[in-house]
């Protein structure tokens, strides 16, 4: 409902802009009067500040969804998967690698390496993975932004089984699609691609990236992030803690 509104909204706005840069033309060319006596050019407007600003605020608008519309319109655009963590002896570099071999995919890859696992694992040599190094947090969103598909690919092991993957929940907050392998955690929410396998994984990739702009989905990624924020989870604790009050 919230994202259908903010549709509405901005197509609304971008309508009306193309309907007052008609009117400016028209006043430019004469054929209708402006409504300032000193400017000529004025829209709908009584003077040419309010007019000249609502264009400009339009503007970014509209560039927005052409580049959402071309995104989706357009199938031969570069798909880029990515990760964004710690690179060490839990991450699955050969399920990397096999990602490499298909020729389909640019992997970025951003955060720091926890240990030497990077550099032993030879993925350096593969053609389509991109190692980017650690970014500043407050601007990492920035760069996931223009990522497609997001994933976690991480080996199944004892340590793996025993983790919660914070970044889970920054991605949904991202509208990304999102693939993992199969860690316990990731199994309880509906908007996670789960593969089982290295082959799985690979073949969710295809299908994360059809899901691009699917309305039903972006909805369950908002639904899943909102019930996992900070907030929620010490209002839940807070919850839990009144049971015992009295007691």
């Amino acid at each position: 409902m919230g994202r259908d509104f903010y549709q509405v909204v901005v197509w609304s706005l971008i309508a009306l802009a193309a309907s007052e840069a008609v009117y400016g033309l028209r006043q430019l060319y004469g054929f209708t009067s402006s409504h300032h006596s000193l400017y000529s050019l004025t829209g709908s407007f009584f003077n040419p500040g309010p007019y000249s600003g609502y264009l400009a605020m339009v503007f970014p608008l509209c560039l927005d969804q052409w580049l959402k519309l071309r995104k989706r319109i357009n199938k031969n655009w570069i798909e880029w998967t990515g990760y964004y963590g710690a690179l060490a002896q839990w991450f699955d570099y050969d399920l990397l690698k096999e990602i490499d071999k298909t020729g389909k995919y640019q992997f970025v890859l951003f955060g720091i390496k926890y240990d030497d696992s990077y550099d032993k694992s030879g993925i350096e040599q593969c053609e389509n993975i991109h190692f980017c190094g650690s970014k500043p947090y407050d601007i990492l969103q920035n760069y996931a932004a223009h990522i497609d598909v997001l994933t976690i690919p991480f080996l199944i092991n004892d340590i793996t089984k025993a983790t919660s993957p914070v970044k889970l929940f920054e991605y949904m907050a991202l509208n990304k699609p999102i693939v993992t392998t199969d860690m316990d955690e990731c199994r309880k929410y509906k908007s996670v691609l789960i593969g089982h396998s290295r082959q799985e994984f690979i073949e969710l990739l295809d299908h994360a990236m059809s899901l691009y702009g699917n309305e039903e989905y972006m909805q369950l990624l908002n639904k899943e992030a909102l019930e996992n924020t900070w907030q929620e989870k010490a209002g839940c604790i807070l919850k839990e803690l009144k049971k015992y009050e009295n007691q």
